[in-house]
């Protein structure tokens, strides 16, 4: 699993906030011992499960640097009002964790 990754995900904005939930209270040190007690820690988490319950308005950015996510359109094949996608290039510093950095594209296959 990359780096600031939950892992590949088939899901709503509602399980992906589950799982984020889930991932910090299970995987974070700071789910744990008496850390998991911590004010701010608590504070933080039931501000995500207020999200969730569309306690409060938010906007979800998906940064996918290797362009790997696929999300719903309702309206296709118009545009989804709600929806805005931004292309970028990718920073060098992401071609490295993706391993583009030291792909070979030219010659391949010779000696």
């Amino acid at each position: 699993m990359m780096e600031g990754s939950l892992g590949s995900l088939y899901t709503t904005v509602e399980g992906l906030l589950d799982k984020l939930m889930d991932e910090l209270e299970r995987n974070n040190p700071f789910g744990q011992g008496d850390s998991a007690n911590d004010k701010k820690f608590l504070a933080f988490l039931d501000q995500l499960k207020e999200l969730k319950e569309g306690k409060k308005p938010f906007t979800l950015i998906i940064d996918d640097p290797a362009d790997n996510c696929f999300i719903y359109n309702p309206f296709a094949p118009e545009v989804d009002p709600k929806l805005t996608i931004e292309k970028y290039e990718r920073t060098e510093e992401q071609n490295e964790a993706l391993g583009i950095t030291d792909m070979v594209v030219e010659n391949y296959g010779e000696k």
